[in-house]
């Protein structure tokens, strides 16, 4: 299969998945684009409080044999089997709940987090076709009612479930059993205001982006330990992006930079992740990419040889893309255009 990348239209009127082909050198060409049968809510989300503001509403399974992308506005996900031609519609399933906003996958494992009324979790079997099939006594709740969440995903392990929150400032943690069904919410303080996107380096560790409320020029980035209990300890807690807003999050294969975009400065902020989980930031003004102004950037991506980083610019609809370097500098590659107005989430086969 040729490397590609995933995008949503998130349309309220026929929501689709947005096909880019990455070429050797980096650069990216449209692939086409595939009806979900669902719908989104059509909310342009390039700020921090309208409706979808989540990462991973589109997710690979972990061999890339399939795709999967929530619809919010119809309460569904869709699933799909990457083929050579494109993208094959598999089926649509309940996501058991309202608003799905972001999707967690592990082994045949698929949980989503359902952002609207009281919000919560439920999981999912992926069955050999690529088809979900509800888990039962799967349904959880988020710590709060309406604490917004921001990202679902399990740890690298599988043990547990990771959510952020955004109107509770909280990192949860779902412990999960032997049957693949969750316990109880178990949730803590995060170092700073609004956590938003994370990922994890090739210890498990965790690093979470803090968007603190827009506040101009306060964004941070926070680095965590997980305990056997999976209860998050500060590393590196708040490191300033110098910038605003930063949401979105990616950490390269190795584990050694991650990146942040920051949606209200029209920039990328990278960290070196030192051996000991400590962040340190790359450039002293926060500005290790710039995607210009006005340009929103959303979604991050990186592709899985470690070689090109791609954003989505939510203000200017393009996907933008970079060339990573020794020490983690990106060199801007040219911009794939065209993408619908509204479009979420961004992932890297």
């Amino acid at each position: 299969m040729p490397d590609r990348l995933y995008a949503q239209t998130n349309s309220a009127e026929e929501n689709e998945v947005v096909v880019l082909h990455r070429q050797q050198a980096g650069t990216l060409l449209p692939a086409g684009r595939y009806r979900t049968d669902g719908f989104g809510t059509g909310v342009d989300i390039g700020l921090v409080e309208a409706a979808v503001n989540s990462q991973g509403s589109v997710a690979l399974d972990e061999d890339g044999q399939y795709l999967f992308a929530v619809n919010a506005g119809s309460n569904d996900i869709s699933s799909f089997a990457v083929v050579n031609g494109g993208l094959r519609l598999v089926g649509k399933v309940s996501s058991g709940g309202p608003g799905p906003v972001s999707i967690a996958i592990h082994d045949d494992l698929l949980y989503v987090a359902n952002k609207f009324g009281r919000g919560g979790i439920a999981g999912f079997r992926i069955d050999g076709d690529g088809e979900l099939r509800p888990l039962e006594n799967s349904h959880r709740p988020l710590s709060a009612e309406g604490a917004a969440p921001a990202q679902l995903s399990f740890t690298p392990d599988g043990k547990f479930l990771i959510l952020t929150e955004l109107a509770t400032d909280r990192i949860v943690t779902y412990r999960i059993g032997p049957n693949g069904r969750p316990g109880q919410p178990s949730s803590k303080q995060s170092s700073g205001q609004t956590p938003f996107g994370f990922g994890f380096d090739t210890e498990g560790r965790l690093i979470v982006s803090e968007a603190f409320r827009d506040a101009p020029d306060g964004s941070a980035v926070s680095s965590y330990r997980l305990n056997s209990s999976g209860v998050p300890t500060v590393i590196s807690a708040s490191v300033p992006t110098t910038e605003t807003s930063a949401c979105w999050i990616a950490t390269t294969p190795d584990g050694r930079y991650t990146y942040t975009s920051n949606s209200l400065s029209g920039s990328i902020s990278g960290y070196r992740v030192e051996p000991d989980g400590q962040l340190e930031l790359l450039d002293n003004d926060g500005q290790t990419g710039v995607t210009g102004e006005d340009s929103h950037p959303l979604d991050i991506a990186i592709s899985s040889d470690g070689s090109y980083l791609y954003v989505l610019n939510g203000g200017s609809q393009t996907v933008g893309a970079f060339e990573l370097q020794l020490g983690g500098g990106l060199v801007p590659l040219p911009y794939a255009g065209g993408i619908p107005t509204g479009s979420v989430g961004l992932v890297a086969a």
